[in-house]
């Protein structure tokens, strides 16, 4: 475990040498036989930069505290991803965020959620535990498509607006 931290690690903060945000702590923890990754940025983001965090391969994440959105295609294809807690003030996740995370399970959504963009969760096929928030306003095209462990969702009354196939499969 000790050689995967050091990569995560690695690959956190060329990402973010990349992306120029300073990392001000980072951990790569196990809990429970799992890879738990937390980032602290030195400065407060309003937005994850497109790819941030797209190679940090852990089972476990947690997103800072201060972002408003998840980028399109943020998680997308990311295999290892089991759980994600998005934190309050996210208010849209984007088209592809977590397309492709075949061993996503769990996804801990904020109440200040308003929009889940086009394809966000397509292909989550594990995903089985989310809870659509209250305030949520649109669903978009196909972006639960092909989550075939998803059978049990309540659809908030605030919701405006579902896109075409957004549950098919």
């Amino acid at each position: 475990t000790e050689d995967i931290k050091e990569v995560l690690t690695e690959r956190a903060e060329q990402a973010c040498k990349y992306q120029d945000i300073e990392i001000a702590s980072h951990s790569f923890e196990t809990k429970d036989d799992k890879l738990w990754g937390t980032i602290t940025f030195k400065r407060d983001l309003l937005e994850i930069p497109y790819g941030l965090l797209k190679h940090i391969h852990a089972n476990h994440i947690e997103l800072p505290a201060g972002i408003t959105s998840i980028p399109d295609g943020q998680f997308d294809g990311n295999d290892e991803l089991e759980s994600i807690i998005i934190p309050e003030g996210v208010k849209y996740i984007g088209r592809s965020a977590f397309d492709y995370c075949e061993n996503l399970v769990s996804v801990k959504l904020p109440s200040t959620l308003q929009e889940i963009g086009e394809d966000a969760f397509s292909t989550c096929e594990k995903l089985t535990d989310i809870t659509l928030p209250d305030g949520l306003i649109e669903i978009g095209e196909s972006a639960f498509e092909d989550c075939i462990s998803l059978t049990d969702l309540k659809l908030p009354s605030s919701l405006r607006e579902i896109g075409e196939e957004a549950f098919a499969g």
